[in-house]
This record gives structure tokens, sequence and C-alpha cells, in this order.
């Protein structure tokens, strides 16, 4: 049941019901009996003060969800109620009460699948590499055929995955990477390495600096974690992680000097740290004007949209927090805010490993949020998972 569960999640975005305006994803219509079916199996349900506060964050988006839909007639909005409540308690419960061996080798297969995907779609874009049999060029333009099918522009240059947008397979690769550092004590060595090293190269084919920044912040605020714990010993599986981070660093670095693709993209990152300004960056000065035009649209919704903004002010902002704030105003934007807030409190620096991986993750979903609208995306769905795992893990050992 984990295989099948995380694979509807993982292939949401190609195995869809053709109809209507590109039709539903398989996984829109799965979820509720899933989630039904977890519950019936597990019998239980995750209690403690984090997943509370969590369920309460659901309830809220969950209200804005049902009070846009029939305030505004609209029943069919109804369908966000997967995204914002059905997948993340799904994946709680498969996280906490799945068997870590099976969902954790799905996730293996998955991000082997992807980055493979990856290489094919990157070479071939980039270098113009047809591969053995034509085979990159098959699955590119198989890739970019099915992105057109669905109404969506076609990317070169970054890697998608079995994805249709690269900001996507950085946020899974991410976000897997810290699954990976909470199974790694189940994990052998080899294995750990070939985790993290595959959700690296999800990153880095992605070109994702949202990702690229929030994956290299956690990491390093991890870390200091375990620096001031008194676990960092610089060997075993933390060294394999520290020498892919290292080795991806590298690789950003050398960019610079790459000529080909959009390795132009890290480039803008550095004029930003050396304090070049927003206006360093044509994309993110565009995205910022965008968002300063949707914040003083804001006296004519206070309370916000309520619907999604893109419905109503025809603007969807790539910021999560500036897309909620569109939508719910001041006060759905605070509950954000809180809500991370309140997560980062309780799973502050201690000497649990579980709470510090957490903590790291959630550090990652915050600055990733910062360029890309992560709840509204299935795969966020995997945080959720680790959000469980993480906390039945702390319940079982107490």
């Amino acid at each position: 049941m984990e295989y099948f569960t995380l694979s509807i999640l993982l292939l949401s975005e190609i195995l869809f019901i053709k109809g209507g305006q590109g039709g539903v994803s398989f996984f829109f219509v799965l979820a509720l009996p899933l989630l039904l079916l977890w519950l019936f199996v597990s019998r239980r349900f995750l209690w403690s003060r984090l997943a509370a506060t969590t369920y309460a964050f659901f309830g809220i988006l969950s209200t804005y969800v049902i009070v846009g839909a029939f305030l505004y007639d609209r029943p069919t909005m109804l369908a966000q109620l997967v995204i914002y409540l059905i997948s993340p308690l799904l994946f709680i419960q498969v996280g906490a009460y799945g068997k870590e061996r099976l969902w954790g080798g799905c996730l293996y297969l998955a991000l082997v699948v992807s980055v493979g995907l990856a290489i094919a779609q990157f070479s071939y874009s980039t270098f113009g590499m047809v591969g053995p049999a034509g085979l990159f060029q098959r699955i590119a333009e198989s890739i970019y055929a099915n992105q057109s099918d669905l109404g969506l522009e076609n990317i070169y240059g970054r890697a998608t995955g079995f994805f249709t947008n690269p900001n996507t397979l950085g946020l899974f690769g991410g976000v897997s990477f810290w699954i990976a550092v909470l199974l790694r004590d189940s994990l052998s060595r080899l294995r750990f390495a070939v985790l993290c090293l595959l959700a690296i190269l999800c990153i880095l084919f992605s070109m994702s600096r949202g990702s690229l920044v929030g994956f290299l912040a956690s990491f390093l605020a991890y870390s200091l974690i375990e620096i001031m714990s008194g676990r960092l010993v610089l060997r075993g599986r933390f060294f394999v992680a520290l020498g892919l981070v290292a080795i991806t660093v590298g690789v950003v670095l050398f960019s610079g000097v790459l000529s080909v693709g959009q390795f132009d993209r890290f480039d803008e990152l550095f004029a930003l740290a050396q304090g070049g300004g927003v206006k360093s960056s044509e994309n993110l000065g565009g995205r910022v004007q965008a968002w300063q035009s949707i914040v003083g649209r804001l006296n004519d919704y206070p309370f916000g949209t309520i619907l999604p903004p893109q419905l109503v002010i025809d603007e969807s902002p790539d910021n999560q927090f500036i897309y909620f704030l569109a939508q719910g105003g001041y006060v759905l934007f605070l509950f954000v805010v809180i809500y991370y807030a309140v997560a980062l409190f309780f799973t502050r620096p201690t000497r649990s490993r579980s709470r510090s991986v957490l903590f790291s993750a959630t550090i990652f979903a915050i600055i990733n949020s910062l360029t890309m609208v992560v709840m509204n995306s299935f795969v966020f769905s995997l945080f959720w998972l680790l959000l469980g795992a993480a906390i039945a893990r702390l319940r079982w050992r107490h």
C-alpha cells in the first residue's frame, strides 16, 4: 500500500483522466479513499502538540476553501481540500504508521527514475545529445509533448524529471534529502550516499535557485545543530552527506564559467549576495514588482480574494506567503507565519536527531516558499510524510 500511495502522488502531474481543461489527476480522485483506507488499516491518528498545531493550520486553510466555494457559488473549488487537507493528512498517516522500508524504497526508486529522466532531458535540451539509439531525444520530446498537452510552457535548459515544472523537481530533491537523513540509521552507508546524491542531482538539474539556497541553508543549520549537540563526527554517513554538499557548492561556484544551458541563473545568486539588490536579477526583480502590485491591491480586498488570487485579480504570485496574503489578507498571512514559527519552536535543537532533521527541513520549506507556492504542489506532501515520521519516532522513543 505504501508503494501505491507514493507512486500515485509522485506521478500526479502526468497521470490524469483526460477531459475538461487538461484533465483531472488520478491522485485527486484517489486521495480521499486512500486516506480512509489508511485510517482504517492503522486504526490510529497521530497526536502531539506539533501535530495538533498542524491540524489546526489545515483547518484554517480548509475554512477559506469552503467559504470561498459557497460565497462565490463555485463548488468545484472544494477540490482544493485535497491539497490543503486530505493529502497532508494522508501522508502524515503514511509517515507515522507506514513501513519505512517500503515507502523509503519507493522514494529511492522514484529518485533513480527522476534523475534518469532529468539527465536525458538536460543532455538533449542543453547539449543536443540524442543519447544511445536516440533515447535522450525521445525522453525529452515525450516530456515536452506532455507539458504541451497540459497547456504548460516548455522550459528548456532545466530538467523537470517526471514532473511538469523544474521547481517541483528541486522541491522533490530537497525534501527527499531530509527524508534520507531521517532514515540514515536504517540505511547502509552506500544506500544513504546514493539517496543523498540523487536528491542533490534533482536540485542541480532543476536549476531551482530557491531549492538550492533552501537546501544549503538548511544543511548549514543542521550542521550547526550537530556541533552544538556534540553529535557531529566527521566520519560515516554525516561525512558522506557533507562531502556531497561540498561538491554541490563547488559545482555552483564553477557554474559561473559555464556558458551553456541556464547555469547563469546561479550567477544572479552571487550578484545578490554581493549586495547587487533585486535589480541584479531580472527574474527576481520582475517577481518583486508583481508582489508589490498584489500587495497594493489589498485595499480592494481587505480580507483577501478568498478564492485563489489568480481567479480574482488575474495574478498568481510564485511566493507562498504573498499568495496567502492575497487570498486571505493579513489574517491568513499571519496564520502561515505563526504556523512556521511554532513548527520551528517545537522542533528547536535538542538531543533528538529527529527534531533536528524536521527543524532543518522546515527551514528548507520556508526558504523555498519565497519563490514557489509549495503548498499548492502535491510533492509538498512528502514534507508532511517527513513530519509524520519524525513525530512518530519521537513519541515511540518516549
